[in-house]
């Protein structure tokens, strides 16, 4: 693009025009194009002007304006007479007088143009015409003065004892770290109930947790995943057969000793096959459990400074998880069992993950450190049919179940 020329050369070029200078010679000696040298000599002959500021024209883009030359007028007049006008007013007074229906925002545009200064408020009562949003109520000296918050307005939440995030993160680790050292040193428990098999139900529950969160999330169905860790790794604490003072019998015999011997197997089976969980808009005590006496995992976990609300929920759970209190004979037992697993949805999700610990290669090496040889191929058989129709999650402890019990019968 060609520089422009200044406005003192063009002058100087004016003036040799001016003396009848040839075009070659202005050209050589001004050191412009001839393009350039012959456009300014036509300008200059036709207008006396070497050079014309460019025009611009203003274009309008959009809709065509409502306000028209003729209603311009009437409102200039309405405003001479009508100084301290809303913008209500403006837009009330178009419309009556103009047939114009045009917005407050379209006014305030126009009366820009027009230089009026705009008022949107009276000056005395506030909240009269003109005045678009609701301000805050004035004191005596004129000071807005806030309303204290309507608690209806908000969700209300209800108390709570339950500790932060981070706390919580805190005391898990503490607990995690008790269950080890417990499980390791109190000599109660055998291989197949070691720190290990703690994690693995766990990580089990998690997951299984993770899968019936959203079959169930549909249908309002609330899981609590810290109860569901807790009771993962406190599952085995308050068992009968590791309880201090427990006899040294076999985990087969104490088994054997709870299985109801009037009782059909399968029919008990059959009754906790299906899960339904407890709806939300249930009006059913949340925790209706029987009391218990003080346990090893209520005393434990409000020592390490969890609630005692939820050390004595983790209790309950815990005391009606194992195998042997679902089949036990004695009908407080089963009604402890039965009660929990009908209004704690986190139940079934533990006990399944426990039961999927007892499948598959895992569970064939727990049943032999346990067992023995013999023994533990025995107790795998006969636990089989009792575990498959004692699931009672869905899909998240169908399929796993599927995998290890493809395993599970080519021993």
């Amino acid at each position: 693009m060609p520089r422009a020329l200044s406005t003192a050369l063009r002058a100087l070029i004016k003036t040799d025009l001016e003396a009848n200078l040839p075009i070659k010679e202005i050209m050589a000696k001004h050191r412009i194009s001839q393009k350039k040298a012959s456009s300014m000599y036509i300008l200059y002959h036709q207008t006396g002007e070497v050079y014309l500021p460019p025009t611009i024209k203003k274009h309008h883009h959009g809709r065509p304006r409502k306000i028209k030359p003729a209603h311009e007028e009437r409102l200039r007049a309405f405003l001479a007479e009508h100084p301290d006008a809303y913008i209500s007013n403006m837009c009330d007074f178009l419309a009556a007088e103009c047939g114009v229906h045009i917005s407050e925002s379209g006014v305030s545009r126009f009366c820009k143009e027009l230089g009026h200064k705009i008022k949107r408020r009276p000056d005395g009562e506030r909240g009269g015409p003109g005045f678009r949003m609701r301000t805050l109520p004035r004191d005596e000296n004129g000071r807005p003065v806030r309303p204290s918050k309507s608690t209806s307005d908000y969700k209300k939440k209800g108390p709570t004892d339950r500790p932060g995030r981070a706390q919580m993160m805190k005391l898990l680790e503490k607990t995690r770290g008790w269950v080890k050292e417990y499980l390791s040193s109190s000599g109660k428990f055998d291989a197949g109930h070691d720190w290990a098999h703690v994690e693995r139900v766990v990580a089990l529950s998690m997951e299984i947790l993770r899968v019936e969160e959203k079959t169930w999330k549909r249908k309002g169905v609330r899981f609590d995943a810290l109860v569901v860790e807790l009771v993962a790794l406190m599952h085995d604490i308050d068992e009968h057969r590791f309880a201090p003072g427990a006899s040294p019998q076999s985990t087969d015999e104490n088994e054997a000793a709870t299985t109801p011997a009037t009782q059909d197997p399968d029919q008990t089976e059959n009754q906790t096959h299906t899960q339904s969980y407890p709806s939300p808009d249930s009006t059913t005590d949340p925790s209706p459990l029987p009391p218990s006496p003080p346990s090893l995992v209520h005393t434990t976990l409000t020592t390490l400074g969890w609630p005692p609300s939820l050390s004595t929920h983790i209790s309950h759970l815990t005391r009606s998880i194992p195998y042997t209190t679902e089949f036990s004979p004695l009908p407080a037992a089963h009604t402890l069992h039965t009660t929990s697993l009908n209004l704690h949805p986190e139940h079934a999700i533990v006990q399944d993950a426990i039961r999927l610990d007892m499948l598959g290669a895992i569970g064939i090496s727990r049943a032999i450190a346990s067992h023995g040889m013999d023994k533990g191929v025995a107790f795998l058989k006969e636990r089989l049919g009792k575990v498959e129709k004692g699931m009672k999650t869905g899909e998240g402890g169908s399929d796993c179940f599927v995998e290890r019990h493809a395993v599970q019968e080519d021993v």
